[in-house]
């Protein structure tokens, strides 16, 4: 059913906004969060973070008064059961690869810590979100307010073969807790889709899942061109864990997934004179180096110490005399 009801005046602006450089992509002032450029200016990058639907120029905290108090973005007295965000070729998917972490910017939180919301990831169905093909569930106490929540995927989720996948989060009305999520601004609401709202194709990408279970888009029932600040991150299938070196044979790393610190274990086909180990974040930032030296040929380990970083996945590359090869790697 459409919703025309009256957004009251608590609608707040934020301070956050997108650089319109792409190559350094910035949410909040002084520039405190970053998001990686997409797929497409990244070049051989094996990690992505899509952030194509959010290319507006401001994020916004929607927030409904009135009986019908609550979030727009999140739970409201509508008890909405999910709030969704489509992602395809025309926004940030390139390739193959697999999805193994949801990130959330959320402005507010509220009620029982220990009540849980779903990070959720739908096939398409003629234009609809479809069936799950992953979900990972996560507390309010979980929820970051102004910083990425990040929400780890068990089983990363593979990337479907056309393409296009919604990532969401299914809220849980059977307890306390309330949280909102950001989103770009439309500055008038109401309007024909695409005039004034940063984000043109929100009727065909940007959906709630009403208590019947039926899915509306935010420019249907609320008459807003707005995305949600929902960035997926995707690993790419090429170059991970893959072999093409001719002097490294194999890199793992045990234990994977873990909390304080992995030993990396690397096959050397020959003796090499120059062997660097170096860990990267989604952003590319690197967070760990150590130079070993020559190593000889056989099996090779060292430690990483991983207790100051955060939970998400990591690359981790084993250069030997210029020859690379690339292992993931999961923080919890």
């Amino acid at each position: 059913m459409k919703k025309n009801y009256f957004l009251a005046a608590c609608l707040f602006f934020t301070t956050f906004t997108f650089a319109q450089n792409r190559d350094a992509k910035i949410i909040s002032s002084p520039s405190k969060f970053k998001i990686p450029q997409s797929i497409s200016n990244r070049g051989n990058a094996v990690i992505d973070t899509i952030f194509d639907n959010l290319e507006g120029d401001s994020l916004a905290n929607y927030t409904l008064g009135g009986p019908n108090s609550g979030y727009l973005a999140g739970h409201n007295s509508f008890s909405d059961k999910a709030k969704i965000q489509r992602f395809d070729p025309t926004h940030g998917v390139n390739g193959p690869g697999s999805i193994s972490e949801l990130l959330f910017f959320f402005f507010a939180k509220d009620g029982d810590p220990t009540g849980t919301m779903k990070a959720t990831i739908y096939a398409d169905n003629n234009g609809l979100p479809g069936a799950i093909l992953g979900e990972q569930s996560f507390t309010f106490a979980d929820v970051e307010i102004d910083d990425f929540t990040s929400v780890l995927f068990t089983s990363p989720v593979t990337v479907p073969s056309n393409q296009i996948f919604y990532a969401g989060v299914q809220l849980n009305y059977t307890s306390t807790g309330r949280a909102g999520l950001l989103t770009s601004l439309d500055r008038v609401s109401g309007d024909a889709p695409g005039l004034t709202g940063s984000f043109p194709d929100a009727i065909t990408h940007t959906f709630e899942q009403a208590s019947n279970n039926a899915y509306f888009s935010f420019a249907t029932s609320w008459g807003l061109d707005i995305a949600l600040a929902i960035f997926p991150v995707v690993q790419r299938s090429t170059g991970i864990n893959s072999i093409k070196s001719d002097v490294i044979s194999s890199v793992k790393n045990y234990p994977n997934p873990f909390t304080e610190s992995t030993t990396i274990s690397f096959d050397l086909k020959k003796s090499a004179k120059n062997v660097i180990v170096s860990v990267s974040d989604i952003t590319g930032r690197i967070v760990f180096e150590k130079n070993l030296g020559s190593q000889n040929s056989g099996v090779n380990t060292t430690i990483i110490d991983g207790s100051t970083f955060s939970s998400g996945v990591y690359n981790c590359v084993i250069n030997a005399d210029g020859s690379k090869v690339t292992s993931r790697m999961m923080v919890e």
